[in-house]
């Protein structure tokens, strides 16, 4: 039975993890919604709490971070513009 605890060696202690073989990873392609399954999403989420903030992530591209990160200070109604400070 193998040991996959660190060991000592002559160099120092050796890390056991480094013995894993990890599957290839692949990032699954990214798929953006037509503007047809964005409009069906919004119109769907209509009645929801937080569809201004799905606006701001489907209209304007916002990541959510940054929608979670809004303050009243950051929007300006008068010159109709939102000011991207921070990000959680």
């Amino acid at each position: 039975m193998a040991s996959w605890s660190a060991s000592r060696s002559a160099s120092g202690i050796r890390n056991a993890a480094r013995l894993v073989e990890l599957p290839e990873w692949r990032r699954a392609p990214i798929r953006p919604w037509s503007a047809a399954e964005a409009r069906r999403f919004l119109n769907a989420a209509k009645s929801d709490p937080l569809y201004l903030a799905f606006l701001l992530l489907v209209l304007y591209g916002l990541r959510l971070g940054e929608v979670l990160a809004l303050n009243w200070d950051d929007i300006d109604f008068g010159g109709g513009k939102i000011a991207i400070r921070q990000q959680l």
